[in-house]
């Protein structure tokens, strides 16, 4: 029984381009998470300390600031982290 090596070949790139193209969904998905839980326990932190909600949510986003680049370098962007800041403070109010 004879292999075809196109055919082979062709079977490796596609399983290399599937799992490439999984790998940075899963990173953004992860930190994506990973920011929502930290913004939140930052504007919570704040609240608890008697601070309204606006100056919360704008030390949350100063805060998290490292995290929001992470998720621009994982394949997000400005508008996506600008949405789930948005979605976040709606949150707190």
């Amino acid at each position: 029984m004879s292999r075809n090596p196109v055919a082979i070949a062709m079977a490796i790139f596609v399983a290399s381009s599937a799992a490439a193209q999984a790998a940075p969904n899963s990173k953004y998905q992860k930190g994506a998470s990973y920011y929502d839980s930290c913004w939140k326990r930052t504007a919570d932190k704040a609240i608890a300390k008697g601070t309204d909600a606006k100056k919360a949510a704008k030390k949350a986003n100063s805060h998290c600031k490292k995290l929001s680049k992470k998720l621009l370098s994982a394949g997000g962007s400005k508008y996506d982290i600008k949405d789930r800041q948005r979605s976040l403070r709606q949150t707190i109010d």
